[in-house]
């Protein structure tokens, strides 16, 4: 039986292995040499991306080289500088430049390291990007880089103005990227910008004798550091900015100058050391949103902002310590604040400073020169707490509500006729409830009329309650036990 069995394993396996041989005979049949030799299947890299050495371009009278044309540019080694010439001239638009983590280095007769300018006998309605990437440009007796304004002359057209034709000169945006790049040590600006529509990443702008950045037009900057500048730190004109991520410190004027009909995002930015106002922003419609950064050690302001038209404010989580003024002083009766969770100490001015109408919720403000928070008509002070300041700890004028705050040891030790107070109330029409006030000169102080004061709480002030006649006050119960079931009683204890 065993005999047989190995018989038929053996018949299977010989008819297998004939079909498999016929099966490769079959693959075999056809033509084995190729119609043509094999071509190439990938791009070369000129096709990928045609990249031109800078140094094998030419120059003229005024520039060290060249670029007319769009396309991709690298250096092959570091640029250094002549008297009287700019070291890159861009006339092109769509064009690229990387340095290669190589330099152009200027001398102190030199023009400017990397100018773009428009060919006007040419103009085009659209204006394509110029990048310029991962290097340095430093030493140039100008401007680090300059990018002109683009204006296109335009002689037809049924235009909408009054004589049926469009402008002669119409501005067009400089599409600008940097990515990787520092620009030092120039004798004029680090880099001015007209009209930009600019993006930047990784750069940094220092010790240059003029401005840090100057920019008019939209700029995006991610982890900017702009420092020891001979002029602002950042000076932009009519435009929006956002910043996300930076240092701007110890430039001889504001770090931050933005002036005009602007709007500014700042993010994780910090402001310190500079000569002038931390932040200092000027405009006849202004609006500024500021996130969880700090201004600190400036010899101006944290914050000036004076808007002399509508004007909106918001801070969260944004700091201001230890500046020879205000932490935030922001001036114009139709400008709108909120500000949550702000942090203000030491200054040698007041704290938070608001001409206008200001929402301000758990902010902080302890040790400062003048007065903790002051605020005009129409705000709300919430939950904030004031600590320590040589003036009021909150003042508000009229139609203010001033709930749930603490203002412990404000006022103390001053000398002269000025009482300051825990919470101080100048006009009519406050709310001022459930705070808690404690070791002032005066704890609550009301100098008008038309007032309404309850629920509050006071101990330790020189005079925990000075409220004028004419307002609306909850009872005040003194030490002891409570007998009075009025709700809206005030207490000292």
């Amino acid at each position: 039986m065993e005999t047989k069995q190995k018989k038929t394993k053996v018949v299977i396996s010989v008819l297998a292995l004939a079909a498999l041989m016929a099966f490769s005979f079959s693959g075999y049949a056809g033509k084995l040499e190729p119609s043509a030799p094999p071509g190439p299947t990938m791009k070369t890299l000129d096709e990928v991306e045609p990249r031109i050495p800078v140094q094998s371009l030419g120059g003229d009278a005024n520039s060290l080289y060249f670029i007319s044309q769009p396309g991709s540019y690298y250096l092959t080694g570091n640029i250094t500088g002549e008297p009287n010439k700019d070291g890159i001239m861009i006339t092109a638009n769509n064009v690229t430049v990387d340095l290669m983590g190589f330099s152009l280095i200027g001398m102190p007769c030199s023009g400017r390291g990397i100018v773009k300018v428009i060919d006007q006998a040419s103009p085009q309605l659209h204006s394509y990007p110029v990048r310029i990437r991962n290097g340095t440009i430093c030493n140039w007796g100008g401007n680090g880089m300059y990018f002109e304004e683009i204006k296109v002359t335009y002689n037809g057209g049924s235009g909408m103005g009054t004589s049926g034709e469009l402008p002669p000169k119409i501005l067009m945006p400089c599409h600008l990227y940097l990515e990787g790049v520092s620009v030092h040590n120039n004798g004029s600006d680090g880099i001015r910008v007209h009209n930009a529509l600019a993006h930047m990443e990784d750069v940094s702008f220092t010790y240059n004798g003029g401005h840090g950045m100057r920019i008019t037009g939209m700029l995006d900057a991610y982890q900017v550091l702009v420092s020891h500048n001979g002029g602002n730190g950042i000076d932009a004109v009519d435009g929006f900015l956002k910043i996300d991520g930076g240092n701007v410190s110890n430039n001889d004027a504001n770090g931050l100058c933005l002036d005009g009909n602007s709007c500014c995002h700042i993010e994780d930015v910090t402001f310190t050391y500079n000569n002038g106002d931390g932040m200092h922003i000027l405009g006849m419609m202004t609006n500024v949103d500021a996130y969880s950064g700090y201004a600190s050690h400036n010899g101006g302001n944290g914050m000036y902002v004076n808007a002399m038209g509508e004007g909106y404010i918001h801070m969260e989580q944004v700091s201001f310590n230890g500046n020879d003024g205000n932490g935030v002083e922001i001036l114009g009766m139709m400008t709108n604040v909120d500000a949550y969770s702000g942090y203000a100490s030491h200054n040698g001015g007041g704290g938070i400073i608001i001409q206008g109408g200001g929402n301000l919720n758990q902010c902080t403000v302890v040790g400062n020169g003048g007065s903790g928070i002051e605020v005009s008509t129409g705000s709300t002070v919430r939950n904030c707490t004031a600590r320590g300041n040589t003036g009021d700890g909150i003042v508000v004028s009229s139609n203010c509500r001033v709930i749930g705050n603490s203002c412990e040891s404000n006022g103390e030790g001053v000398i002269g006729a000025a009482e300051p107070a825990g919470i101080h109330a100048t006009g009519s029409g406050n709310r001022i409830e459930d705070n808690h006030v404690i070791g002032n000169n005066i704890g609550i102080d009301v100098d008008s009329t038309g007032n309404l004061i309850i629920k509050n709480s006071a101990q330790g002030n020189s005079t925990n309650y000075d409220i004028a006649l004419g307002n609306t006050a909850g009872p005040t119960l003194g030490t002891g036990d409570i007998v009075s079931d009025n709700p809206h009683a005030n207490y000292e204890f």
